[in-house]
């Protein structure tokens, strides 16, 4: 089974003396697929890439790349390139030597470096600046040249350690939209880790999310906002409302507030739990829409072609984000209908 994939991990977990740092779990990753490891501080996405990466060995369990067991391997063998947070870049080396420098390592022939080198230059558009040293550089340009030298020794897999936590924001989503056209041109492998939501909803072609050392889901970004599996998948990425709510019964119908009958998207699972909806998801009734759920007005923030309203229905608060033609004419204290599709409204347990 894990000759199908460039990387897979088979029932590891890793355990630092009595820390659990990961629990058992198991992941694939596709040729040429973009995966990010998405989670917060401390839930173990770190830990999964030092495992791929040999610079830990799991407690348990094993790791293959393109379908050899690189368990017990050191990192030197196991064919991946890394981009860490901070570049490390070789300050006394040229960007051209930096780059060269991995092709050195594995006895390369001059010709061949050379060759590599100036393609893989062009490719991240440096090639004007192959004298320069890294003190001469932006941020933006060092990271192209990290990208380089990981990626001129064509590995089979390409791990990227938080690599934007250090640009600024405007910087940071010029170099993301940069990678994900970059890598895909060039069909690598990539495993991402990263806190960042956005960064890994616009980047990749599936998400890991993970939480407390486990995996809480995997899926496609729009899978993930749009279908959470879990109440901290659901909060953590993007916005939700969580509504609590118990269950009538009826296929796909749960009862919220004060006898208030809601339609969603899938069978309760449970007596109680809550219905998750995304703030963008709530509009503004008309005459007949259905799942209407009346609220008051509580903090109204205009943004221009978005409103953020704040509103309350008995008491629960919620969070409203409209189109400000919508929402033209409210002010705090008003009352009116919301209504929500249900296939945006999911049961979580």
């Amino acid at each position: 089974m894990s000759q199908k994939f460039a990387v897979a991990l088979i029932e590891v977990a890793k355990s630092y003396g009595d820390v659990a740092a990961l629990a058992k779990f198991s992941l694939e990753v596709q040729r040429g697929e973009l995966v990010c490891l998405l989670g917060p501080s401390g839930c173990g996405k770190t830990t999964t890439l030092r495992l791929i990466a040999g610079f830990a060995k799991p407690s348990y369990g094993r790791v293959f790349i393109e379908g050899t067991d690189v368990t017990a391997k050191p990192p030197h063998v196991r064919d991946i390139g890394i981009v860490f947070q901070h570049h490390a870049l070789f300050p006394h080396l040229s960007v051209f030597e930096n780059v060269e420098f991995g092709l050195r390592n594995v006895g390369a022939k001059k010709t061949e470096r050379m060759s590599r080198v100036t393609e893989m230059l062009a490719t991240v558009r440096l090639s004007g600046l192959a004298e320069r040293y890294p003190r001469e550089l932006s941020g933006g340009q060092q990271q192209r040249v990290a990208l380089a030298r990981a990626l001129v020794l064509r590995p089979a897999v390409l791990l990227l350690d938080e690599p934007f936590s250090s640009l600024d924001a405007q910087l940071r989503i010029h170099m993301r939209d940069e990678v994900r056209s970059l890598v895909h041109q060039l069909k690598t492998t990539t495993i991402l880790v990263t806190h960042d939501q956005e960064e890994a909803l616009a980047i990749s072609d599936r998400i890991v999310v993970m939480n407390k050392g486990c995996i809480e889901q995997v899926g496609v970004p729009s899978e993930i906002y749009d279908v959470p599996n879990s109440r901290f998948v659901a909060e953590f990425i993007g916005r939700c409302n969580l509504l609590p709510c118990n269950a009538t019964g009826r296929e796909r119908a749960v009862i919220i507030g004060d006898n208030q009958a809601l339609s969603i998207s899938n069978q309760p699972t449970a007596q109680r739990g809550v219905v998750a909806i995304r703030p963008e998801h709530l509009t503004v009734a008309d005459g007949s829409a259905l799942n209407r759920l009346r609220v008051e007005v509580v903090q109204f923030i205009y943004l221009g072609a978005r409103t953020h309203l704040r509103v309350k229905m008995q008491d629960q608060n919620m969070l409203v984000d409209l189109p400000s033609v919508q929402a033209k004419g409210l002010t705090i204290g008003d009352q009116f209908d919301l209504s929500v599709d249900s296939k945006f409204a999911r049961f979580l347990s």
